[in-house]
């Protein structure tokens, strides 16, 4: 999976149960930090809650800021701890993919029926499925 070039990102957020290392703040530069991000959930409202300092993130009103928000199978021993996919499931794996280039992301949040699905089915052959950004103006 690659993100649109036109778009790379400026701040990475892992939102994970294990604070080890599923509760951090990366960087473009390669460096990371759980300092400023908590992540909890409501499990009553079916909610993952992730709350980020503002030294982090603190966009002025009416600014364009544009999200990738992935979601996938927590994997403490899988690459960036992701469960991976393959074709056929199996006790550590996913299943369902087409072949084995398959992204390790299982869903990608998308307000349009049909857009997500589109974007992650779009690989094979050694081509990587590529997102684009859902881009809003700041409230």
């Amino acid at each position: 999976m690659a993100f649109d070039p036109e778009h790379p990102w400026d701040l990475f957020l892992k939102a994970a149960g294990w604070p080890q290392y599923g509760q951090r703040v990366g960087f473009p530069d390669g460096t990371d930090t759980a300092d400023g991000i908590t992540v909890g959930s409501n499990p009553a409202d079916k909610q993952v809650i992730v709350q980020l300092d503002k030294k982090h993130f603190n966009p002025a009103p009416g600014q364009r800021v544009c999200f990738y928000v992935l979601v996938g199978s927590q994997d403490g021993y899988g690459p960036d701890h992701f469960r991976p996919v393959a074709k056929e499931a199996g006790p550590w794996n996913l299943g369902g993919a087409e072949n084995e280039d398959a992204p390790l992301v299982v869903d990608y949040l998308w307000p349009e029926k049909g857009v997500q699905e589109a974007m992650l089915s779009r690989y094979g052959g050694g081509r990587h499925a590529v997102l684009k950004p859902y881009c809003v103006a700041w409230p």
